[in-house]
């Protein structure tokens, strides 16, 4: 956006109007974001802004609010998938491929996904503070979304380079596909199939009333440790052993999941919402031994909501 600003008159005509064109499309996704996450209080995947989020956020509506247009939900770009449902908005990252034909930073997050309820950020992507060395694989592991694993084997790869994202393809390919019906979106991968006797992952997140419920489907057969992950904003205290409070005392949660012999426990954790800043944040760890196929479901509750 700044770019255009100074080149008009110091390029050519084509040269502005596809520059014009690709700027166009990025304020679509800004707006939409902004739609989604009015505060940018969120990331998803590798999207932590190098900037703080409030002066972008302030710059873009000073600078090119001309840009900014209202979106119709659900609405998809690229990998993101945004959703408005009532007072429920959710984004979700889905990678139709893996792995990609260049090197990125992108985070192992298939199935991933944020939500807020009334403006009230609940789960989230952690972010990342850095991408020193020896810090690399800290909050953009599996483990480090809301995702699941498989006797600690997430649904894509770990990198073999420690700098961006190097697979063995044959071994790491894997294909995801995302459908959205009335208030249910539902996403679907193989990333898991490089297990033996394990099939199709189906996550199932369905908007229902004051209640958002995931419902995990994974096919094949035998017996594996199962862990589910959920990420909470820092804004979130821990009241009971499942329950949540927002600190300001207008929201409270309830978490319950359904599934045999399953423990869980809570975790510290780091929440990034711009690179180089940290906040604690909690997380809450799922696990039990399973036998396939199966069904989880996880039952999020709001059990107060002030306006």
């Amino acid at each position: 956006f700044d770019c255009l600003l100074f080149v008009k008159n110091k390029i050519s005509k084509s040269q502005y109007e596809e520059l014009n064109f690709y700027a166009n499309k990025m304020a679509k996704v800004c707006s939409t974001i902004l739609e989604i996450d009015p505060k940018l209080i969120n990331n998803v995947g590798d999207i932590s802004p190098d900037l703080n989020s409030n002066y972008l956020l302030k710059k873009i509506k000073a600078l090119h609010f001309s840009r900014l247009s209202k979106s119709k939900f659900p609405i998809k770009y690229g990998e993101l998938f945004f959703v408005k449902s009532n007072n429920h908005k959710l984004i979700s990252r889905v990678q139709n491929n893996s792995p990609k034909e260049f090197l990125s930073h992108s985070h192992n997050d298939l199935t991933s996904f944020i939500w807020s309820f009334n403006e009230n950020p609940i789960l989230v992507d952690l972010g990342k503070k850095n991408y020193i060395k020896h810090q690399y694989f800290h909050q953009s592991n599996y483990a480090d979304h809301n995702t699941i694993s498989l006797s600690n084997i997430g649904a894509l790869p770990s990198s073999l380079s420690s700098f961006a994202e190097v697979f063995l393809k044959r071994y790491s390919k894997s294909e995801a596909h995302l459908k959205f019906k009335k208030n249910q979106l539902i996403i679907t991968h193989d990333g898991f199939k490089r297990i033996k006797n394990v099939g199709q992952h189906t996550r199932k997140i369905t908007f229902k009333g004051k209640n958002l419920i995931v419902n995990d489907y994974l096919e094949g057969w035998g017996k594996f440790n199962i862990s589910l992950f959920w990420h909470f904003h820092p804004s979130l205290t821990k009241i009971k052993e499942n329950n949540l409070i927002s600190k300001n005392g207008k929201l409270i949660l309830n978490i319950e999941t359904i599934s045999k012999n399953i423990r869980s426990y809570w975790k510290e954790n780091i929440f990034s919402c711009d690179y180089g800043a940290q906040e604690i944040s909690r997380t809450l760890i799922f696990k039990s031994e399973i036998e396939l196929p199966l069904k989880i479901s996880t039952k999020f509750t709001i059990l107060k909501c002030a306006e």
